[in-house]
């Protein structure tokens, strides 16, 4: 395509240059009023423009006879192209172009015929690439210059438009600009030492975006840089929907000689004006109606019956490739959206299929074609093929898989440590390059969701971030609470929760249950420990009261302590111990039974002396007194003594619950040990 009526393809260009962006004082002149003398530098120039490539980019071969880009010291960083140019005969065609110099390099010497004197004239040429600043320079990684709009969070609309009506709705409600708005007047509008011909042209979206401070890459916080200004523009056209274009998204980025665009193909169409269909005659000078010439002309009689002569030629390379779109799902395709199912109460206890939300999202061509603003008048496929989707069952083929990784994505899933799930801490501190808050987040498909910005924007303003010191006191607390139990349980004191087995010295018994000579006993007790006498020297003793009390005299090698507010129980109490020997305790005829294998029976039957009897652990009759009168005295016996929590007891509890029995009479715990029985008494007893 080319600019003119009556030059045809001819450009005319007044001015080309390079020069330094940060002097423009430093300047070769390839083409300009300068070079008219001697003649001009340029052989040849190619710039490329399209509406699916960002940037433009270029390339010129020039001769240089006086090695001037040598003295210049070209280095690719520092230079701009500049070129002045027109079409001759259309009015405003005038277009002062900057382009940033990517590289350039010598192709050699040739010869040519054309000195002054005679002879042949060596003559160096260079080529020269080039493309559009912005492209070039904002496309660095990790260049925090060009990442300042990365180091806040914001809630904002991807784009706004710049009509006078739109800055006075956002100046009487406080609504901000988009976030295009923002990054295209501060580097895309030229403020960078190169020319731009006009501000962005940018098209209003429905949606808006979450810019948050620091990127997280899939499985969990994992680190991740920044994208680049040009990575962060094309991720902005492929998740951009217009306004009353729900569906539609199909926005582009790109750089032409008027400038910067962020446009969608829809209203792209409807700006041009083009006519649908081929009855339709407008015209022929109506703008942006063309008819063909075999070359320039000036006839206004011309333009006026065939129309402006801009295109020179129009051929088509392919035919509609029909099988490539449909493999491609450009008639019918789908994919499967699935997101959690909050709403559910028993969303964290379900099986992995029902605590989600399955649901096919499709794409009709017969369907959804009438929606669309399109070039063409008619369908390109008839209507007897059938492009539906069966989102019952439908087939694998159409079904358009996507390498966008989705899910959980929190330490809870992904962390093998299970025990240090608490990892917001080191989170915070590290920017979120260590994993997120411990709770079970979810990635949404595409990153996009349904919540209206302002809402999003309110909770995490007004919730989360207010919350986040609260929640780092309390993991502080919590991790000094854990690292005390720690310590409690595995050095220092306090063990009493994990204890299933200790030893208890036996203070006192009271008899429950009289059968016969072989009665059951509960006992009184208190938890004891074992210490070597000569470590434990000068404690329990009258002088020193508040020590723990020693049960053992001073000459035994090993003395038995009682643990200080140990564990202890009194009889006829929940927390009284029984003597698993005791328990079985019975009579059965004639027979008396007493554990562990004694049969206390008398009369004509057994020898057992009938002034005897089973006595209880650490029970003794004292010399000199009678037993048969006498009242049984305790020693302090020393047992080893077993704990059962209740909970473990499957016919109190049945369903398998570390919770403690439901019943208010059940006791919490169950105190027993395995120790048998002595027996004594005097044969003269007469009962």
């Amino acid at each position: 395509m080319v600019y003119t009526e009556n030059e045809g393809y001819k450009v005319d260009i007044t001015k080309l240059s390079i020069r330094k962006i940060k002097s423009k004082d430093e300047e070769i002149i390839i083409v300009g009023p300068e070079t008219k003398k001697i003649g001009h530098n340029l052989y040849s120039m190619t710039i490329i423009e399209s509406i699916l490539s960002p940037s433009i980019v270029g390339s010129m071969i020039i001769k240089e006879p006086d090695n001037m880009v040598g003295e210049f010291v070209v280095s690719g960083q520092d230079e701009v192209v500049h070129i002045e140019m027109e079409t001759p005969g259309i009015p405003g065609s005038k277009k002062i172009l900057e382009f940033c110099l990517t590289e350039a390099h010598q192709q050699g010497d040739i010869a040519t015929a054309d000195g002054a004197y005679g002879g042949t004239l060596k003559k160096g040429q260079y080529k020269i690439n080039f493309m559009s600043c912005e492209g070039y320079y904002y496309n660095i990684p990790d260049n925090e210059q060009h990442a300042e709009f990365l180091n806040t969070d914001s809630f904002v609309k991807i784009a706004t438009t710049a009509t006078i009506a739109s800055k006075i709705k956002r100046w009487v409600y406080g609504e901000e600009s988009g976030l295009v708005n923002n990054i295209a007047g501060k580097y895309f509008d030229g403020s960078d030492g190169w020319s731009v011909p006009n501000s962005m042209d940018i098209e209003e979206t429905h949606n808006s975006i979450w810019m948050k401070k620091n990127p997280n890459l899939y499985p969990w916080g994992k680190k991740s840089n920044n994208p680049t200004l040009m990575q962060l523009m094309t991720d902005l056209t492929e998740n951009s929907i217009g306004v009353n274009q729900q569906g539609h998204s199909n926005f582009l980025f790109w750089n032409d000689f008027d400038g910067w665009h962020f446009k969608s193909i829809r209203k792209m169409i409807t700006d041009s004006n083009l006519p649908k269909s081929s009855e339709y005659s407008p015209e022929k000078s109506t703008p942006f109606v063309y008819g063909k010439s075999d070359g320039p002309t000036t006839n206004e009689k011309f333009v006026k019956d065939k129309g402006d002569p801009k295109l020179l030629y129009f051929a088509s390379d392919t035919e509609y490739d029909h099988l490539g779109l449909w493999q491609n799902g450009g008639y019918s395709s789908y994919y499967e959206l699935i997101k959690p199912n909050y709403s559910d109460p028993y969303h964290n206890y379900s099986d992995g299929l029902s605590m989600h939300n399955h649901s096919i999202i499709d794409y009709d061509y017969h369907r959804d074609w009438e929606n669309w603003e399109t070039v063409e008048e008619y369908k390109l496929l008839p209507d007897g093929i059938d492009t539906s989707i069966d989102k019952k069952s439908p087939q694998k083929s159409r079904e358009i898989k996507k390498n966008d990784i989705y899910g959980y994505f929190s330490s809870v899933f992904n962390n093998d440590r299970k025990l240090k799930d608490q990892d917001f801490l080191v989170s915070r501190m590290k920017g979120g390059g260590f994993g997120k808050q411990n709770t079970n987040m979810w990635q949404t498909m595409f990153d996009q969701t349904n919540m209206e910005i302002n809402k999003l924007k309110n909770i995490y303003e007004n919730v989360i971030e207010p919350s986040k010191e609260n929640y780092k006191e309390y993991l502080r607390i919590k991790n000094i609470k854990e690292k005390w139990d720690v310590y409690r349980h595995t050095i220092c004191c306090d063990k009493e929760d994990i204890k299933m087995q200790f030893f208890a010295v036996i203070d006192d018994a009271k008899l429950i249950q009289d059968d016969a000579r072989g009665g059951i006993y509960e006992y009184t007790w208190r938890e004891v420990e074992f210490w070597p006498t000569d470590a434990i020297n000068g404690i329990g003793t009258e002088e020193d009261e508040d020590e723990p009390e020693i049960l053992t005299k001073t000459e035994a090698p090993i003395s038995v302590v009682v643990v200080p507010n140990g564990m202890s129980g009194v009889a006829d109490d929940a927390d009284g111990a029984y003597n698993l020997n005791e328990l079985m305790n019975t009579k059965t005829g004639d027979d008396i039974f007493v554990g562990p294998g004694v049969n206390v029976a008398d009369e004509d039957f057994n020898d057992y002396p009938e002034a005897y009897q089973m006595m209880p652990v650490g029970g003794y009759f004292k010399v000199g007194t009678d037993p048969c009168e006498d009242e049984v005295h305790f020693h302090k016996q020393v047992v080893q003594m077993y704990k059962i929590p209740s909970y473990m007891l499957e016919v109190i509890v049945p369903n398998d619950t570390d919770e403690p029995p439901s019943d208010p009479d059940a006791p919490e715990e169950i105190f027993f040990f395995d120790v048998p029985n002595a027996h004594d008494g005097l044969c003269d007893c007469s009962n």
